[in-house]
């Protein structure tokens, strides 16, 4: 399996790309970027090789006192990335942490003691919030400049980007003063970067490739870069004055896109073999389209409790905490389990690697279909999507056959 901590070698082209050069978005295509747009990946082309800004060369590597880890994905992003900062906390203690995340990301690690410093950028490319264009625009616009000057502030020696996705943080960090700034080059802005890692696609898993910039940074040592990767946030107290059946199974329906989501009449299928089983079941998701699924699917399963819309993070984390299984989709419900071992089978798509975004859970089950088109990297799905919807609920229930036994 390559290794991915090696610096990207510049070599300047002799023209811009053109608009025959599309690559499948996630995977770096000719041009290196993982983006399929041919103006956007022109445009990253231009800006990595145009002589503006002028790129500084990279300072002295010495023992970073303040390092800045950048995640600003959603839930599932952050939790994963919870592994990347446990691998810094058991190497360099002595190291002063901080994140710059998502809104997402900070609900995910408010408390945290291991962070000095949290910080929060909104970030219109990936804002899920229920607001027009031009208002993400203007919270992008407005959080950045707040980010940066509390950056400034901060003085931070060394600050990661962990998002290999589009769009990059480099700018920013750059903005901000931050003398050594490391992350994959593929997402665009290298120049903004001090130091530019290959992502080279394999069957690994993101927290892999993330642990190799820590490598490249020099935070850990290639022994600790290998070992298998355990997302860690703190223990949190159970919720508070909610009345759980003692053995309970959770469905959580919703994955953030209809594309991505399993037909709701194998849902039915499914909850009623479960509750015929003795499994009470509770039903969570966020959002207006998943509460009104979980209140149909709650009112047709006698004694079901319907949940949706009334959990934080920590309160969903401990609600998981407590069921004899969890059956979802790829989201930040499979993610969050993880960090307690849960009972989980997981229906993920075929829209990006697998081995990519599987939950860093031993005690997981993730299944989908193998159409040849897996994976295609189209964002926006297919209108078929068999490499969901031909899962049958027959084979999610022979996953959690598997599984029950052992939670007991």
């Amino acid at each position: 399996m390559d290794r991915s901590g090696s610096t990207v070698t510049r070599r300047v082209q002799t023209k811009p790309p053109s608009g025959n050069a599309r690559a499948r978005p996630g995977v770096p295509g000719r041009w290196g970027y993982v983006v399929s747009n041919p103006f956007l990946v022109s445009a990253l082309w231009l800006l990595d090789h145009l002589p503006w800004p002028p790129a500084p060369p990279p300072p002295p590597a010495a023992p970073p006192r303040r390092v800045l880890l950048a995640m600003i994905g959603n839930f599932g992003d952050a939790v994963i990335a919870s592994a990347a900062l446990q691998r810094i906390a058991d190497a360099a203690p002595e190291i002063e942490l901080g994140l710059l995340v998502s809104p997402a990301g900070a609900a995910v690690f408010r408390g945290d003691p291991r962070i000095r410093r949290l910080h929060v950028l909104e970030h219109y490319w990936l804002s899920r919030a229920p607001v027009g264009r031009l208002e993400k625009l203007r919270r992008h616009l407005a959080t950045r400049r707040a980010v940066i000057g509390d950056l400034r502030a901060a003085d931070y020696d060394l600050a990661i980007d962990l998002y290999h996705p589009f769009p990059p943080v480099a700018p920013v960090l750059r903005a901000a003063g931050i003398p050594r700034r490391i992350g994959y080059g593929a997402s665009g802005c290298r120049r903004f970067l001090t130091q530019a890692v290959a992502f080279r696609p394999a069957d690994r898993h993101v927290a892999a490739y993330q642990a190799a910039l820590l490598e490249a940074a020099g935070l850990i040592g290639a022994p600790a870069a290998a070992t298998p990767p355990r997302p860690a946030l703190p223990a949190l107290s159970p919720p508070g004055p909610l009345a759980l059946p003692r053995r309970y199974a959770v469905l959580h329906m919703g994955a953030g896109a209809p594309s991505r989501e399993w037909p709701e009449a194998n849902w039915q299928q499914l909850a009623a073999v479960l509750a015929a089983r003795g499994l009470a079941l509770v039903f969570t998701g966020r959002g207006p389209r998943e509460a009104a699924r979980c209140a149909r699917m709650a009112a047709a399963t006698p004694g079901a409790i319907d949940l949706a819309d009334r959990l934080d993070p920590a309160a969903l984390r401990g609600v998981l905490a407590g069921a004899a299984l969890l059956v979802c989709l790829d989201s930040f419900a499979a993610h969050l389990a993880a960090l307690d071992a849960v009972p989980s089978v997981v229906l993920t798509t075929g829209v990006a690697n697998p081995a990519h975004w599987r939950p860093l859970n031993a005690r997981a089950a993730v299944l989908h279909t193998a159409p040849p088109c897996l994976p295609c990297y189209n964002w926006r799905g297919c209108a078929g999507m068999a490499c969901i919807r031909d899962v049958s609920p027959d084979a999610v229930l022979a996953a959690a056959d598997r599984l029950l036994p052992a939670s007991g």
